[in-house]
């Protein structure tokens, strides 16, 4: 899990991917297709360059700061629940990863919780991120943008409205 965290800090999708059990168990369903020479090219599909945009896209829009581990809970040696929590700030609106100056977005700070379960696919093997629970306390980058906007666009509906009555008098 700390190894997960680090990997969002450091801009590491790949190895994000790589620990993620739908992942793994497709990655080995895959080898199996190719041990029996099934197909299977190798390749990175359609699909698992779309997912590595995505994340790149979510880990370039945040800094990953104040890891807490809250709890950690064996449910037996094949799954365990982690609690953790940490604090993820906005880094503004980009393009092609490059920051953009906005109105709408300053040091937006999220207080970010989840309960994961991470499982092996063998025992005594590696762990993947299988599921997670999400909570965030303050507001998310999406919760600030739609808030400014409904602001701008009731500005502007007041200096509308403001408009004809000056023109009246």
């Amino acid at each position: 899990m700390r190894a997960r965290f680090t990997a969002y800090m450091y801009r590491l999708p790949d190895f994000l991917s790589s620990t993620q059990l739908a992942n793994a168990q497709e990655r080995s369903r895959r080898s199996e297709v190719e041990l029996l020479g099934k197909g299977g090219s190798g390749k990175q599909s359609a699909f698992e360059a779309e997912e590595r945009g995505e994340l790149l896209s979510y880990i370039d829009s945040y800094d990953f700061s104040q890891l807490v581990v809250r709890n950690h809970e064996p449910i037996n040696d094949m799954m365990h629940k982690i609690s953790f929590g940490c604090t993820i700030r906005s880094r503004g609106l980009r393009v092609e990863g490059r920051p953009i100056e906005s109105e709408i977005l300053d040091e937006q700070t999220v207080h970010f919780r989840e309960v994961s379960i991470f499982r092996r696919l063998e025992a005594g093997g590696s762990w993947f991120y299988d599921t997670g629970e999400v909570s965030y306390s303050g507001k998310t980058v999406s919760e600030v943008i739609e808030e400014k906007r409904a602001e701008i666009e009731q500005k502007k509906q007041k200096e509308e409205g403001a408009a004809p009555q000056e023109a009246a008098t």
